[in-house]
């Protein structure tokens, strides 16, 4: 059986969007229940994670389970100035360039793959909150195990309760945006001119995948060739039941998260830095 280094990224909790301490209390539900699978490598990726009191309980919670880590530190100077340099160019900073820097998702899964390709035939570059059940890893597992080159999408279901995760049924729930899996023998990668927030991983599913996203303002994703699917992951509840059903909410809740992190990190206060 082909070797999978399975990553997941670890980020910052971003309320509204997020419940505080969501990331957290995901990683250790994770540990607690996600299974052990035969060939699959666990590893992580600890993403600009702004406060040192939660980059400090993730880590810690990381080496307790001997779990191998690669750490993206942020770094608030660095951040400060660039922005004051393009102020001092007259081009003032969007949204979106500020979130590159502080939560540049695709420079993260790019780092798995190169590190997972390394190590593994199968590289999943996930989000944090992913868990796979034993059924939906094996289904993955089966289709892998008939590749030996190649990208797949894994479908991706949310849960509004932690709960479901233990008698997983799909019926009743719809495809939401999937994750990837890719070859150790692949050369393509993410993005990194796009930022979370600002379609970075659709981006990639548009370019690489016949991925029919007409659908998506009622958060579904349509994969029109079955042959590129691969198993099922659940991604756990975050912790704010109207972002998960619909994906307008879910935009609105994240573009005001987005803005409210920038607020505290350029005037350096709020519960962000404790």
């Amino acid at each position: 059986m082909q070797k999978i280094a399975l990553y997941r990224i670890l980020g910052n909790d971003l309320p509204p969007r997020h419940a505080v301490g969501q990331t957290v209390t995901n990683l250790e539900f994770i540990f607690k229940n996600e299974p052990q699978f035969e060939n699959v490598e666990k590893r992580w990726v600890v993403n600009r994670v702004i406060s040192p009191k939660q980059e400090k309980a993730i880590i810690g919670m990381l080496e307790l389970h001997n779990q191998p880590y690669i750490h993206i530190p942020f770094d608030r100077e660095k951040y400060l100035k660039l922005s004051r340099r393009r102020r001092a160019l007259l081009l003032p900073p969007s949204l979106w360039s500020k979130t590159k820097h502080l939560i540049n998702l695709n420079d993260a899964r790019n780092r798995a793959i190169e590190e997972g390709s390394k190590i593994a035939d199968w590289v999943m570059p996930f989000d944090g909150n992913c868990c796979f059940t034993e059924d939906g890893m094996k289904r993955a597992q089966d289709v892998l195990s008939r590749a030996d080159r190649g990208m797949y999408c894994i479908p991706i279901y949310r849960l509004l309760d932690n709960a479901a995760y233990f008698n997983f049924s799909s019926a009743g729930y719809v495809q939401h945006e999937p994750q990837v899996v890719i070859s150790r023998h692949e050369k393509a990668r993410f993005n990194e001119t796009f930022s979370y927030g600002n379609e970075s991983k659709v981006s990639f599913l548009r370019k690489q995948f016949r991925v029919n996203t007409a659908g998506y303002t009622n958060a579904a994703f349509i994969l029109n060739d079955a042959n590129f699917e691969a198993g099922y992951v659940l991604r756990l509840f975050s912790g704010v039941r109207e972002g998960e059903a619909d994906h307008r909410v879910r935009v609105r809740l994240r573009k005001q998260a987005l803005q409210s992190i920038i607020t505290q990190v350029e005037q350096g206060a709020g519960a962000i830095f404790e």
